[in-house]
């Protein structure tokens, strides 16, 4: 028996177009709903009269909410692999992305209320951009939601595991004979307070006191905030310079990396620098820069994957609150032994 990704098949249109003609939708032009419906019918599709109230509420649209002020979106040199991956997954079940920017939250309407403008079936929240209360909102109103990194009741959250992949990140420079490592950090996000933690409890377990001269925090996602950061890491640590420094980020590193060039240092000579991320430009800066990866292809794949199997049967899944997807260390040329 035929089904609407047939139909969508034979006419060339999205699912989504396809499902907004047999579901009345007004927005569709008589062009359009005519190739649609002459499809179906060469296709011998019949729409399921029977469950006619069920199907006209679904859309094949999926809202990607997002946080704009910090550039989320396919470009970021994070979020954007994983949007591909989750939209790609998704797309290959017959849905389709739509995004929201998080200064919707400036409007008269709330999150709920632009769900339902735009009919959407499920939601993507990435980075915290929906407040708690608001995320609750579209559970309860039947918004089926999956989130990235930030953590809500009742709604799944896809994040890499911050806490080994730190550990790993500062267990090689340990190796490598490193007893006095700063951290650079910015806290805005969990995956980062979750890494900062991290930090504290490895220094802990290794009986290595935190001095608070080898720690320094940026103020905003900025390559000015992560100079200054910087620039005060390395002000204040001179009488206690650091072997090795840490970052939460990518950015952060390569930030660091530039800072201690200029300032005449050698890397990994003088003082060695590890991120986390793994971002493109990791390996080709000079030095090609050490850090841990992301598998941010798997995250957008399993976050896909649980919003899909929570549209299809919600009440028959059982959801794991967090999904932890592995970190991989990545050795280049930023990192090498401590001097002595």
């Amino acid at each position: 028996m035929a089904n609407i990704y047939d139909v969508a098949r034979e006419s060339g249109f999205s699912t989504a177009t396809v499902s907004k003609v047999f579901n009345h939708y007004a927005g569709v032009n008589a062009i359009t709903k005519a190739k649609v419906l002459e499809s179906a019918k060469r296709c011998g599709y019949i729409p399921n009269v029977q469950n006619s109230d069920t199907v006209k509420k679904k859309s094949w649209l999926i809202g990607v909410f997002y946080k704009e002020s910090i550039g989320i979106g396919f470009t970021h040199p994070h979020f954007g692999e994983i949007l591909q991956s989750f939209k790609e997954t998704i797309e290959a079940a017959g849905y389709e992305l739509i995004f929201f920017n998080n200064n919707y939250s400036n409007s008269r309407f709330s999150y709920v209320e632009h769900c339902q403008f735009r009919n959407v079936d499920g939601v993507l929240i990435v980075d915290g951009s929906i407040p708690p209360r608001e995320a609750a909102d579209m559970e309860s109103n039947g918004y089926k939601c999956v989130s990235l990194e930030n953590y809500y009741t009742d709604i799944p959250t896809i994040i890499s595991n911050n806490t080994a992949g730190t550990i790993q990140a500062l267990n090689y420079l340990y190796t490598l004979g490193h007893r006095k490592i700063a951290m650079i950090a910015e806290l805005d996000s969990n995956s980062n307070k979750e890494r900062f933690k991290a930090y504290k409890t490895f220094l802990k377990q290794k009986h290595i006191p935190y001095r608070e001269n080898l720690v320094t925090f940026c103020d905003g996602y900025s390559f000015e905030a992560y100079k200054a950061a910087t620039d005060k890491l390395l002000d204040q640590s001179l009488g206690d310079f650091p072997t090795g420094i840490f970052t939460t980020f990518d950015h952060i590193a390569l930030s660091v990396q530039k800072a201690l060039l200029k300032r005449g240092y050698k890397i990994p000579n003088d003082i060695s620098v590890i991120g986390f991320d793994d971002i493109s430009m990791a390996k080709s800066v000079t030095p090609p820069l050490t850090t841990i990866r992301q598998n941010r292809s798997g995250i957008g794949v399993r976050a896909a994957e649980i919003l899909l199997q929570r549209l299809i049967n919600d009440d028959e899944v059982n959801h794991t609150k967090v999904t932890r997807i592995e970190t991989g260390l990545v050795v280049r040329n930023s990192t090498g032994s401590a001097k002595k």
